[in-house]
């Protein structure tokens, strides 16, 4: 995968949470499948001639990496080709079965994904190295592989950077190309060196939040990888993936290590960093005199400034800013007063151009085009009256540049297949293409200040990222540099006599300098980093975007007149200007005229080759399970353990899971069961379910043989038995659900039967519907959810003419409203208003549970609609038939370690703090002054305390958050009796002590 990859329980849930899926893929597309010895292509229609390539390049991948890496997998691997998205990206993973995704669309030339020369090729290679590197389970773990299935994975509980490091050098070591062997690559890992940032390699899984964050794993981890395979040999890493393919010594690579290495990787990461230390030390030396750089704007906090752009009079520059801690946005930077402008608060842009007459500027964003795509397309923004107009739908344009007319917005218009170069015009508000080249791929045009030509970066197999020359109507052609590297980002001085453009030749991104009519090359800065997307001044200087480890940062190079553009190093004069004409081997197609992809053959694989069928959802992925997934989950009062099956096609259109559970305390064996269809929205689906609920202690009152009043408190369990259809329909931040129940209660605490006669058990039948809406904010650096709200409504009707039992007519609402406050700087304030209530037949066992620290989220047991979670009471204190609750939180930073264990399975992100306040109660109707509001309250509880929490990541992928406090009840404790503490067994009088996982609200 492309980004961070979770191998881990997370993933596995993550697979079966079917109604995430829920009409995932326009239902327009036609899907078909090629099917090959070892694979299973599945893709839309227009994705025909990908398809079939992709189906040769799989194959081969196989047979040159299978018997190399000693592992040839069970079945077919499903493959999912998509092109909604303007995302490079791709994904793998063995759960539930070898299953690969791939956004085929290739990366824009700022990517580090970028040095390529064929984008699929590359991407299988690291996809499919992933299956072969993570599905073997040798040795002692086949007989667990044969009971358990394909959880059973060894491999996948290795660190990240072992797991992405090696399909990433793989990719590039049998390609010549990819990230491993990229510039960008070196550069980052260069200049964490040269500025002392050099992560450990208890950072090496990418797990930070801080720049280069996931970037790590890949990058660090790849020539980490290289870097043990040049000095210890190939056969030596790949003895180690053996180790960690069969050895029970599960997470302990560094154990290994030492087997192969004869030391650990702890020290194996230090010698490597000495090495590089002492290479980019001597590269500096060689280098002389470096070129200074200075502060445009002084950075704050984790933040990083992109894609410098002067406006017309060369006093305001407009930027994209990039935070962990908040939104993509875009600034203003007033040159004269140092004044900066948030201009959009919760939206980037990877491209921009001013117009002519500096009221505004037009750029280009991702943003969702119908719902099933997220697209690149032109915006344009009005420095006057501060709004946005969309200007294009679904075109894939992240490059532009404007006219000198002030009407014409060249831009780089993607797909699968190809860039193309079009013209937008303001005026009519009509779109035309200008250059159709075959396979090609286009980036960061500009215009000439005459109008009469433009220059524009181009990517083909034998041309990677060079600078041509078209005319304004894209029908003439020139190469206008031929030498080593990358040319990219290109501006034109003033009077178009020269371009100024980035290049890597040297190995290092650098400024170089093009007289247009001479050829004339010559270097215009030197810097050990990186510099990129310059904007002239007026005044002579330029401001760049330059890298630094901390990330990229707006810097400005002044040239004096002792350091002119002639006085750089590196001046060459031995390149000319060729003119290459239409359909020459360096570029296939001709200019100004559109061309199609055209030919029966594609790089060397034939159309047609491959039988098509229709997609078949119905196959061994969906009907053969191929795991069993035993869990254990603590739920602060007992263990729950269970073990789950399933399955699902590749497009997810169809799913299903079962299994059987165990609850300690209650010594109840379990079982449930669903069914989900996902193609469209709404998601249907079905399932069965039997549980137990924990409803605390009831006291019970009945009478003897001798009519003597008996009271006797027990801990009472109820069982359920159910059976239901439901509909779900997700649409932007809302979600509606509806559902049909049939469930049959009865006790699993042991009662007579006068006690039975007094619960409501029996048959409970009818509909339940569900509402909820989130906006709030959560960003890699949050520690909490923050500027914005969760709102949750829920409905359940049951009647006798639904088929519920005499006595069991209820109809129950809940409420929970949630808002986050963010203070800035990462603190929060959090408040949550929930209440339940239920009108018809009492249910003397409650409906609604409160108290107890319950969390949400991974591997934590609250968040139901019936639970009240008010902390200073032990777990499920009171349950009655309404509820109320309220809680207000102050949530604060302490500190954020972002480190690891030297290569343990845990990962500290954060540490955070609470201090908190809850307000509720548990009551029936007509019970305890709860007619009136002037005696409505008297009974609330009020719970206060702190807390301490930590961001973790365990296993190398399962994000938890820990919880540690105290909670005392100040108010109406009397009401407390004999409640003692679930943990230390005291009374709750003293206080509680929590200790949970999972996030309070």
């Amino acid at each position: 995968m492309y980004f961070i990859r979770l191998f881990t329980l997370s993933l596995f849930f993550l697979l079966f949470s079917f109604p995430s899926f829920a009409g995932r893929y326009d239902p327009k597309l036609q899907w078909k499948t090629i099917t090959t010895e070892h694979f299973n292509i599945n893709y839309p229609l227009h994705l025909q001639v990908t398809a079939e390539k992709a189906a040769g390049l799989f194959e081969e991948v196989h047979a040159k990496f299978s018997p190399e890496l000693r592992w040839k997998p069970w079945g077919k691997t499903e493959v999912v080709l998509l092109d909604n998205t303007d995302e490079a990206n791709g994904f793998a993973t063995v759960l539930p079965y070898n299953w690969i995704t791939l956004n085929v669309v290739a990366p824009r030339s700022e990517s580090s994904l970028s040095y390529y020369d064929d984008w699929l090729r590359v991407l299988i290679t690291h996809e499919y190295t992933h299956i072969l590197h993570l599905d073997p389970a040798r040795g002692i773990w086949k007989p667990f592989r044969l009971l358990f299935g394909k959880v059973v994975a060894p491999a996948g509980i290795t660190p990240v950077w072992v797991k992405e490091g090696f399909a990433t050098y793989e990719e590039s070591s049998k390609s010549g190309f990819g990230r491993t062997y990229a510039s960008l690559s070196e550069m980052i890992i260069r200049t964490s060196v040269v500025e002392g940032r050099f992560p450990g390699i208890n950072q090496a899984d990418g797990l930070s939040w801080e720049w280069p964050s996931y970037h790590v794993a890949y990058l660090f981890g790849s020539k980490f990888i290289q870097y043990l395979i040049h000095t210890y040999g190939e056969a030596k890493f790949l003895q180690f993936n053996h180790y960690t393919q069969h050895s029970l010594l599960l997470t302990m690579v560094n154990h290994q290590a030492k087997r192969v290495y004869g030391k650990s990787f702890l020290k194996l990461w230090k010698e490597w960093h000495a090495t590089l230390e002492q290479k980019y030390a001597q590269e500096k030396e060689n280098r002389g005199e470096l070129t200074e750089l200075s502060n445009v704007l002084t950075p704050k906090r984790h933040q990083q400034y992109k894609i410098p752009r002067l406006s017309p009079d060369g006093k305001k520059l407009v930027y994209a800013v990039f935070s962990p801690e908040h939104a993509s946005q875009l600034h203003l930077l007033d040159l004269e007063t140092g004044k900066t402008e948030a201009l959009r608060k919760k939206q980037g842009a990877v491209a921009l151009s001013w117009l002519n007459d500096g009221s505004g500027f037009i750029f280009s964003a991702l943003a969702s085009h119908k719902r099933y795509s997220s697209y690149y397309d032109l915006w344009e923004y009005n420095l006057t009256t501060k709004k946005v107009v969309r200007l294009t739908q679904g075109e894939r344009a992240h490059d532009l540049a404007l006219h000198p007319d002030g009407n014409q917005v060249l831009y780089v218009s993607g797909s699968a297949e190809k860039d193309v170069l079009k013209i937008y015009q303001r005026d009519k508000k009509e779109i035309k293409t200008l250059v159709d080249l075959s396979e090609t791929r286009f980036s960061h045009p500009a215009w000439s200040p005459n109008g009469k030509t433009f220059v524009v970066t181009l990517h083909q197999k034998n041309e990677l990222w060079k600078l041509f020359l078209f005319s304004a109507q894209g029908k003439q052609l020139k190469r206008l540099v031929k030498r080593e590297g990358r040319e990219e980002d290109a501006i034109w001085s003033a009077d178009g006599k020269y371009l100024s453009y980035v290049s890597d030749e040297t190995g290092i991104f650098n400024l170089y300098r093009l007289n247009v009519a001479t050829g004339r090359v010559e270097q215009i800065s030197n810097v050990m980093t990186g510099v990129f997307h310059p904007a002239l001044q007026p005044n002579g200087e330029i401001i760049v975007q330059a890298y630094t480890a901390k990330g990229y940062q707006l810097k400005k190079i002044r040239f004096t007149k002792n350091r002119s553009f002639d006085q750089f190093r590196n001046s060459i004069n031995r390149v000319t200007s060729e003119v290459l004409p239409g359909g020459s081997p360096a570029i296939s197609g001709r200019a100004g005229t559109p061309q199609t992809a055209g030919p029966v053959t594609k790089e060397g694989f034939e159309t047609g080759r491959y039988t098509v069928k229709d997609y078949n959802a119905f196959g061994k992925s969906l009907l053969l399970p191929r795991f069993i997934a035993p869990n254990v989950f603590y739920t602060g009062d007992t263990t729950i353990f269970s073990a789950l099956t399933g399955g699902t096609d590749a497009l997810r259109f169809h799913g299903w899971n079962g299994g059987v559970s165990y609850r300690l305390d209650a010594q109840h064996l379990g079982y449930f069961g669903t069914y989900v269809y996902n193609r469209y929205r709404p998601a249907v689906g079905m399932g069965v379910n039997d549980g137990v609920v924990n409803y605390g202690n009831l006291t019970f009152l009945t009478q003897d043989s001798n009519n003597n009043l008996v009271r006797r408190t027990v801990r009472y369990f109820e069982e359920r038995r159910s059976g239901y259809g439901f509909l779900s329909f997700p649409f932007g931040r809302h979600a509606v659900s509806t559902s049909f129940f049939y469930e049959d209660r009865f006790p699993k605490t042991s009662l007579s039967a006068a006690e039975s006669a007094l619960l409501n058990l029996g048959i409970f039948s009818g509909f339940r519907f569900v509402y909820a809406y989130g906006d709030a904010e959560e960003y890699p650096a949050s520690i909490s959810l923050q500027g914005g709200r969760s709102v949750r409504f829920f409905t359940s009707i049951t009647d006798k003419a639904l088929g519920s039992a005499s006595g069991n007519e209820q109809t129950i609402f809940v409420g929970d409203w949630r808002e986050y406050l963010h203070l800035g700087r990462r603190h929060v304030l959090a408040f949550r208003g929930a209440g339940g209530m239920t009108r018809g037949d009492r249910l003397i066992q409650g409906t609604f549970s409160l108290g107890g620290a319950l969390g949400e989220g991974s591997m934590a047991g609250g968040g139901s609609f019936f639970y009240f979670p008010l902390r200073g009471l032990p777990t499920a204190s009171f349950s009655r038939t309404r509820a109320m609750l309220f809680s207000s939180e102050y949530r604060f930073p302490l500190t954020s370690p972002q480190r690891g264990l030297g290569t343990a399975p845990i990962f500290l992100k954060n540490l955070h703090g609470a201090f908190f306040a809850d307000y509720g109660n548990a009551f029936n109707a007509h019970e305890g002054g709860s007619d009136k509001f002037s005696t409505f309250f008297d009974n609330f509880f009020l719970g206060v305390g702190s807390e301490l929490r930590a961001d973790f990541i365990v296993g190398y992928g399962l994000p938890i958050v820990g919880r540690v406090g105290y909670a005392l009840i100040v108010l109406n404790r009397d009401r407390l009796g004999n409640l003692t503490d679930d943990t230390l067994g005291t009374s709750a009088k003293n206080g509680v002590l929590l200790l949970q996982v999972g996030t309070s609200f």
